[in-house]
């Protein structure tokens, strides 16, 4: 299955991107470095769909570029900070709870439904999380106030909440353009946008600025991401796409453990091992 491939290759991009992120972020200003990363993959997708052409623009588009571009500036805003704090075997693995909110919004926003039995795959997303975060738990409810006390946790959960409503409008802007021209123009106001809030703080800086160079392998990797993720939507609905996008859980914990010497890896990894599990199953049942 063609948007199965594209949807793992798109998570396997992501997890690489967040893995930059967290390498350069302590030694960058956080909307500064992602302002770079944006406005450089809006070049790449923009420079694809010149080539290609640009494409019929149906009725709605804008709505939908503005709406996703005004929700991603508030998620990418929200991780890059977390990514400042926590470790990313432990944030990354929130991004498990997508398809299960996703199963209630795209079916409010697109009409789109998964099947009922996806109910098994989120207890064992929820399964997961709970070994995620039991690590000293002395009661049965501790991991889940792990989860509300953790602000970096927290945040995590937030972002992946944010993406389970702009996610819908990702495939609404590739189904009334394509998979290049409208997320050109998503991306480029994101990073114009981000770039505006960095001058607003005073943190456009020269030597903020000439850090940029590191944008470039990250920005490519995101690029990749969208253009892949986007031509899965236009081939199967998003609950589904999302669901197998997100093995970026257990490429991040592995980037985590492996990269960044993060302890309590092979918890973490079992836990990230069964989320995926309950993604996997959402998708297969």
């Amino acid at each position: 299955m063609l948007w199965a491939l594209l949807a793992f290759a798109a998570g396997f991009f992501d997890a690489t991107y967040y893995a930059v992120i967290k390498k350069h972020i302590r030694a960058s200003d956080p909307d500064v470095l992602a302002a770079g990363f944006f406005l450089i993959s809006a070049t790449i997708l923009g420079a694809v769909s010149w080539y290609r052409g640009v494409p019929t623009l149906d009725e709605g588009l804008w709505t939908a570029i503005l709406v996703t571009a005004v929700l991603n500036v508030a998620a990418t805003m929200i991780y890059f900070r977390v990514f400042h704090t926590t470790d990313i075997s432990l944030a990354v693995p929130m991004l498990a709870f997508s398809p299960v909110f996703l199963m209630v919004t795209s079916n409010i926003i697109l009409g789109e439904a998964p099947s009922a039995f996806g109910a098994v795959g989120i207890c064992l997303v929820v399964a997961g999380a709970y070994l995620l975060h039991s690590q000293g738990a002395r009661h049965l409810l501790d991991p889940f106030r792990n989860i509300w006390s953790h602000k970096g946790v927290l945040g995590m959960l937030i972002v992946t909440l944010i993406y389970s409503v702009s996610s819908n409008f990702d495939k609404l802007v590739v189904l009334r353009s394509d998979p290049f021209f409208g997320f050109a123009i998503v991306q480029a106001m994101v990073g114009a946008t981000l770039l505006a809030v960095a001058a607003a703080r005073g943190a456009l800086r020269a030597r903020e600025i000439k850090r940029q160079a590191i944008a470039i392998l990250p920005a490519v990797f995101l690029a990749f991401s969208v253009i892949a993720v986007n031509i899965a939507y236009s081939l199967q609905i998003v609950p589904y796409v999302i669901s197998i996008k997100r093995v970026s859980i257990l490429f991040g914990v592995m980037y985590g453990v492996l990269l960044f010497k993060e302890k309590a890896g092979i918890r973490r990894m079992v836990a990230g091992a069964i989320m995926v599990a309950g993604v996997a199953t959402i998708l297969l049942l």
